[in-house]
Order: structure tokens, then C-alpha cells, then sequence
């Protein structure tokens, strides 16, 4: 794939978006968010938000016949199969364009976050495999980082998850809106391991950055009775 071809959006930023995590609603204050982590083909994306993916996967498989070597457009296209369920498609081109794109962080993040949409664990040990190369190659972007932490949850290792999170909220310090995806993610992690004090610092952090996120309210509800009732309102195990 040509460089000259990925010009512009393909060197854009990860762009952050909210996730609840596991099956159904997260309860109060647990809710771990993820990064968005995704460049798309001008105009695709409103095709897609009004259930148009029949005129969107047929505008992206004519422009990949005109332009096989389009590193644009076969991003545009793994993203497509991914968000119409077809993982296996998608994640197979993400891995081709990994590979070619080797000296770029965003291909090797957005592989990264389809292996966690599929999440198996192998799925979730590539994406740790991914995020590092991405934030090898990035090293001042706190998405990747974040990200990374996601998956170590996934595995059950939450000091290094939150050791993640921490990190990405260094890095992100300069911009409170893409700082508020670790807070809010530390905060969960802390709220399970009884650190209520630090817990509630991250959610009013998330609160500061967004006075009407509902989860922050609900984190720093849940950290301040933690810390007038102590140690025994802790779970006995992480719950994600």
C-alpha cells in the first residue's frame, strides 16, 4: 500500500467512544470504557448510522475494484465487516494491512480493537501484541495505552490493567476529554480493590471533564460510601 495513498485520514488520532463491558447494563461505577479506534471513508460513516451497510458495503467492494492498493479504502472495509458482525473477514484484513502498514501505530490499533470485539483469548492476547507495537510506534498516545489496559482486565490482571490506566492518564493530562476514558476506567478498578479515596479522585476528574456523565455520578457515589462504610462493601472478586 502506497504512503502517498494514506495521507490525511489515515493519519488521524484514535477517537474515543464509550463501551459498557460484559453482558447487559454495568452496575453503578463499574463501567469500563474503550477507545474507538477506527478511520473511515468520508461519508461512509452517516451511511452506516442510518442502517444504510447494503449501500455502504457496496460503494467500499466498487471502490476496492478500482483501487486494489488503497490503504484507505481496505481499512474503511475491515472496519465495515467488523461493525456488521463479520469478525473473522475483518480481522484477517486488519492483519494484512498490520503488516504492510508495520510503521504505523493506527493499523496496529484498529487490529488490535477487532482481535478485542472478538475476544477470545488468543484474541486478547494479539491485541496486547498489537497495542505494544502501537504505542512503540506512538509513544505519547494515551489511547493505545488504555486500551491495552482493557484487554489486560480481560485477562484478570488488574494491577497491570490499572498500572495501564494510570499511565494513559499521564499521557492524556494535556486533554481532559481523552483523560476521562483511564479516570473513569482506574476508578472502576480502584472502586473493586476498596481504594475509595482514589477511586472517588478519578471520577471527579471524569465528572470535572463531563458534569452529566452518569457513570462518574455513580462511581463517586459508590467511592464515598465506601469510604464512610470501609473495607466491607468490597467485593469479594472482580465482577467484569
Amino acid at each position: 500500500m502506497s504512503d502517498r495513498r494514506l495521507e490525511g485520514a489515515m493519519r488521524r488520532a484514535p477517537q474515543a467512544g464509550v463501551c459498557a463491558h460484559g453482558d447487559g447494563a454495568p452496575e453503578a461505577g463499574e463501567g469500563l470504557r474503550e477507545g474507538r479506534l477506527t478511520r473511515r471513508v468520508p461519508a461512509l460513516p452517516a451511511a452506516g448510522a442510518r442502517g444504510e451497510h447494503a449501500e455502504a458495503e457496496r460503494v467500499l467492494e466498487t471502490a476496492r475494484r478500482l483501487d486494489p492498493d488503497s490503504g484507505l479504502v481496505a481499512d474503511a472495509y475491515a472496519a465495515m465487516l467488523c461493525d456488521r458482525g463479520r469478525l473473522d473477514e475483518g480481522i484477517a484484513l486488519y492483519e494484512r494491512i498490520a503488516s504492510v502498514e508495520s510503521h504505523d501505530a493506527v493499523p496496529q490499533g484498529n487490529c488490535a480493537r477487532a482481535h478485542q470485539m472478538r475476544g477470545t483469548l488468543a484474541d486478547i492476547v494479539r491485541s496486547l501484541e498489537l497495542y505494544d507495537r502501537a504505542t512503540a510506534l506512538d509513544p505519547t498516545n494515551g489511547s493505545y495505552v488504555c486500551m491495552a489496559g482493557m484487554s489486560l482486565l480481560r485477562q484478570g490482571r488488574l494491577a497491570e490493567g490499572l498500572a495501564k490506566f494510570d499511565r494513559a492518564i499521564v499521557l492524556e493530562a494535556h486533554n481532559p476529554a481523552s483523560a476521562l476514558i483511564p479516570h473513569a476506567n482506574a476508578g472502576g478498578v480502584r472502586l473493586k480493590l476498596g481504594q475509595f479515596e482514589k477511586a472517588a479522585e478519578h471520577h471527579r476528574a471524569c465528572l470535572k471533564a463531563n458534569p452529566n456523565d452518569p457513570l462518574a455520578t455513580a462511581g463517586l457515589a459508590q467511592a464515598m460510601k465506601g469510604l464512610r462504610n470501609g473495607p466491607a462493601t468490597v467485593p469479594s472478586a472482580p465482577t467484569w
